[in-house]
């Protein structure tokens, strides 16, 4: 389940309009990102729906003066998407073909974005579904121009779709916090880290003074209008709280990444009351991996233990927040009591019903380890990473003949790569250890 480089799936984004208009500076970040997701391919027409579909309705939308008019349109569409309804988009566009280019891009983002809601959704489609619909935006971004009164919440929504699709496409984000991460995935992390930041900062900027060019006073609070972009800041506080925190670690200057954190942490728990589950998760997860960072540690492990003990998170978050758990003690204590932790918890994960696929991240992680506490002791990193090659021995050892299968090949190029001077002689110990443990398997299975 290796999703495709984010590089090679999202396309360039079309139909922009050709007006001639000179580019504002307030375009930057929609130009920063239609840059980093251009590629040969174009963006498809109609995109392929995963899933039931829902019956077409009969009747139009309403006439004027009726609830459609009143109706948050935008987020309408989108949820269109969302619900997998595209024979409902299909009767929509039947019933009210779109007016302008912006709503037959709203349309297609819709559609484009259906693979994402799918309960049996293929990861490497996701990403693409992903990439597609950030295509999409940037071209409704650019066709819409400064003034446009959503331009805020979508450079939030491009924000949200790096965060949660992008970043963590082939194991990103967990390859470079917990694990050792190759060429492509650091890539993956300095290309769209920094556009999702971008993208956050102006969304903030934009939806602020909106709020400010709004009429208040008491008649104002009860405007549902107002009460849209009201709620849309708090949304983007949040996506930009996430923001400051993920790309934390990118900043050299000390000061400045801690300030990060700390602006993280506040944005993330002042915002969270709106968040979706998606959302809601990360936003846990990264306000205890801020704490960590910044030393407050007693915090961060009261924060990633209530998130990992959650049964209602995902499996990623619970192991990265388990995962969390391990570095933070790392930091705070001693490497060797770490290492007990790291052993401890992932024998109760693996334990857990479909747990199996984190059986390479801890693996990584207990490597990453080794390699820092012997770094520590004052050995070269190399010879450090040559000699901690332990923890994808036993991985292939230890696991039953199936996982065995999926994890060898990336196993041993994790092994080749920690000893790129004698590649060969330590994946010939691992391949040793595989077929031992394959006979050891066989003989079982032949004495049931």
């Amino acid at each position: 389940m290796t999703p495709r480089s984010p590089g090679s799936i999202a396309p360039s984004p079309p139909g922009r309009p050709s007006r001639g208009r000179r580019r504002r500076p307030g375009h930057a970040v929609a130009a920063a990102i239609a840059v980093a997701i251009a590629t040969s391919a174009s963006v498809p027409d109609t995109a392929a729906s995963a899933g039931p579909q829902a019956s077409i309705p009969d009747a139009a939308p309403p006439s004027t003066g009726s609830l459609w008019e009143r109706l948050d349109h935008d987020r309408f569409v989108e949820r269109l998407g969302s619900l997998d309804l595209e024979r409902t988009l299909e009767a929509l566009e039947a019933t009210e073909p779109a007016a302008d280019e912006i709503e037959r891009l709203r349309r297609r983002l819709a559609a484009a974005r259906m693979p994402l809601f799918a309960s049996d959704r293929d990861p490497s489609e996701a990403v693409a579904a992903a990439g597609v619909a950030i295509a999409l935006r940037s071209a409704m971004l650019d066709a819409a121009g400064d003034r446009e009164p959503l331009r805020g919440r979508w450079l939030a929504d491009q924000a949200e779709d790096i965060l949660l699709w992008i970043v963590p496409s082939e194991g990103a984000d967990l390859a470079c916090r917990f694990g050792t991460a190759n060429e492509g995935q650091r890539a993956t992390i300095r290309r769209w880290l920094p556009l999702a930041d971008a993208a956050s900062e102006e969304a903030v900027a934009v939806q602020e003074q909106l709020l400010r060019g709004l009429a208040s006073g008491p008649a104002a609070e009860t405007d549902p209008e107002r009460q849209r972009h009201a709620d849309d800041l708090t949304r983007i506080r949040l996506i930009r709280g996430l923001a400051l925190a993920l790309t934390a670690d990118l900043i050299e200057d000390l000061p400045n990444r801690a300030a990060r954190r700390r602006a993280a942490i506040e944005l993330i728990e002042a915002n969270g009351d709106l968040a979706s589950p998606d959302l809601d998760e990360l936003g846990r997860l990264q306000v205890g991996l801020a704490r960590s960072g910044l030393g407050e540690h007693r915090l961060a492990i009261r924060d990633l233990t209530a998130l990992a003990a959650d049964a209602a998170a995902t499996p990623r978050r619970r192991f990265e927040a388990l995962a969390g758990i391990v570095t933070d003690i790392a930091a705070a204590e001693d490497p060797d009591n770490a290492l007990e932790r790291l052993a401890s918890l992932r024998r109760r994960q693996l334990e857990e019903p479909g747990a199996a696929i984190f059986a390479l991240p801890w693996a990584d992680l207990e490597h990453r380890l080794l390699v820092e506490d012997a770094s520590a002791r004052g050995g070269s990193r190399d010879a450090a990473r040559a000699a901690s090659i332990g923890p994808w021995i036993a991985l292939i050892e230890d696991r039953p003949p199936l996982e065995r299968e999926a994890v060898l090949d990336l196993a041993l190029g994790r092994i080749r790569a920690a000893a790129p001077n004698e590649p060969d002689a330590p994946a010939a110990v691992a391949l040793a250890h595989a077929a031992a443990a394959d006979e050891r398997d066989f003989d079982a299975r032949r004495r049931l």
